[in-house]
């Protein structure tokens, strides 16, 4: 139920603030949005989830002889099984507000698989530091809000001052996430370099 619903009332807190208060101007702000928060939520739950797992299972792989990418694994798995679900509302507040909905958002599930892959691996690397080292999960709580506000998911990289831009070009969330938003969104294929960016990451 929470899977479902903190989307939707994200969407409607930054639907008022950002197309009422600081007027974007852009089309069915709503759609904009949602399409890159949904795999934002599964990237930011599954990347903490996975490494709160790990290291609280730390004691039972010590006893039990299991591949410790399981707990990794199994949190991806979840992850996307939630994303999948949250669609159908997103499909709903498309139906709503009279956004097009295009044969594009066929690509989706690939969109999702790249994005997944990439998530797992972060979980991964963080996952085996945070055995280790206890303050990396408090760190990454606060790196994960800063991560958030550099990938354009509430703002469109228009109003971003050109001498930022390679910032937020560097950083492959942008990337990744754009093969969500352009499907949703723009109702066409993600261009061939937010493709390769998406599968180097």
């Amino acid at each position: 139920f929470w899977t479902l619903l903190n989307p939707l009332l994200m969407m409607l807190i930054l639907t008022i603030v950002f197309s009422h208060i600081f007027r974007f101007e852009l089309a069915h702000y709503e759609t904009y949005f949602i399409s890159e928060y949904l795999v934002w939520m599964f990237f930011a739950q599954t990347t903490a989830n996975s490494m709160a797992s790990l290291a609280c299972n730390w004691p039972l792989m010590k006893r039990v002889r299991l591949p410790k990418t399981i707990f990794a694994l199994s949190g991806a798995i979840a992850g996307l099984i939630n994303l999948g679900l949250s669609c159908g509302p997103m499909l709903v507040i498309m139906l709503v507000v009279k956004a097009p909905i295009r044969p594009a958002m066929l690509f989706l599930p690939i969109s999702f698989l790249i994005i997944a892959v990439f998530t797992l691996g972060v979980s991964l690397g963080l996952s085996s530091l945070a055995v280790y080292f206890d303050d990396v999960a408090q760190m990454y709580q606060v790196g994960i809000m800063g991560l958030m506000y550099l990938t354009p998911i509430m703002y469109p990289k228009t109003i971003i001052p050109e001498r930022y831009m390679w910032l937020v070009n560097f950083n492959p969330l942008t990337h990744l996430f754009e093969m969500a938003r352009y499907p949703i969104y723009y109702g066409q294929l993600p261009p061939p370099h937010v493709i390769w960016i998406s599968l180097a990451a």
